[in-house]
């Protein structure tokens, strides 16, 4: 054998060994790259769903003022104007305080979110604060809470309603 020869090989075994490195820092870049990229995506739609559902809470006690203006009655009506932890539901006519002053977790059955016994739970959780503003405005606070990989969340939403009928 020829002292070129074996030079030869031992190079060719060298250049394998680096473009075998090579490729496996690509890969494993590449590969993270889509993990953080999925979680990412995890997070921004616990994000979304967290935002309509604080939104819901604000139109559900919208809905309420107005059913009360189309039946006569006080806009007030059904609503809690000064609680700090209140929970409302899409189907529900009225501002309820929350069990034991803490909010409790919705829960999902049929297409909706809710507090309906039997329906899946989901991480998500819902507080309405009331307060009367000073020029006579119903001050609505809508945050929702939820936990995602031992990090706690929140969405918050705030709206004036106003008797202006």
């Amino acid at each position: 054998m020829k002292q070129k020869d074996f030079y030869h090989r031992g190079m060719t075994f060298l250049e394998l060994m680096v473009a075998i490195s090579v490729l496996i820092v690509g890969i494993s870049g590449t590969v993270g790259l889509i993990s953080m990229t999925i979680s990412a995506a995890a997070t921004t739609t616990s994000q979304l769903k967290a935002a309509y559902l604080a939104q819901e809470g604000i139109e559900v006690v919208r809905n309420i003022r107005d059913s009360n203006w189309v039946k006569g009655d006080d806009w007030l009506t059904n609503i809690n104007t000064n609680c700090t932890c209140c929970e409302v539901a899409y189907n529900l006519s009225t501002i309820t305080p929350c069990p034991g002053g803490v909010p409790q977790r919705l829960t999902y059955t049929g297409g909706f979110y809710g507090y309906a016994p039997g329906g899946e739970e989901t991480i998500f959780s819902r507080k309405i604060e009331t307060s009367i503003g000073a020029d006579g405005h119903l001050r609505v606070k809508s945050t929702v809470y939820w936990d995602e990989k031992g990090v706690e969340r929140s969405v918050t939403v705030v709206q004036n309603l106003y008797n202006w009928k």
